[in-house]
């Protein structure tokens, strides 16, 4: 395949605006245009959707954009929830790459000086 767009069953059904049954119909016809099965998942290119006819809900504009505008919304919350983790694992990876130096250091030291002799009866 060529580097277009590829969509699952799903995606496919939300982008097409017809149901994941009509798709699932039309595999047959969508694997003579370019759909191929991996991993038990199918890989529809977009030429493939518009070779069967699917995009045409998509070209009319019958298909509602309300939806994939809140998805689009929710995705940004997501991606600024993921941001905000990353930086608190970012400060984390600092602190703990500082306290392995700080022992680091302790161990070297603690390597460094020689053993104390120790004075008692059985010594």
């Amino acid at each position: 395949m060529s580097s277009q767009e590829i969509y699952s069953i799903n995606a496919a059904s939300k982008l097409t605006g017809y149901s994941l049954p009509t798709i699932r119909k039309r595999l047959p016809a969508l694997k003579k245009a370019g759909a191929i099965q991996r991993g038990g998942v199918w890989e529809i290119p977009l030429s493939a959707l518009h070779a069967v006819g699917l995009m045409s809900k998509v070209e009319s504009g019958k298909v509602s954009s309300k939806g994939s505008e809140e998805e689009i919304a929710t995705l940004r919350l997501q991606l600024a929830q993921a941001e905000a983790r990353a930086q608190i694992a970012e400060a984390l990876a600092v602190e703990r790459e500082k306290a392995l130096e700080r022992m680091d250091r302790a161990l070297l030291a603690l390597e460094a000086k020689p053993p104390r002799k120790r004075w008692g009866l059985f010594s």
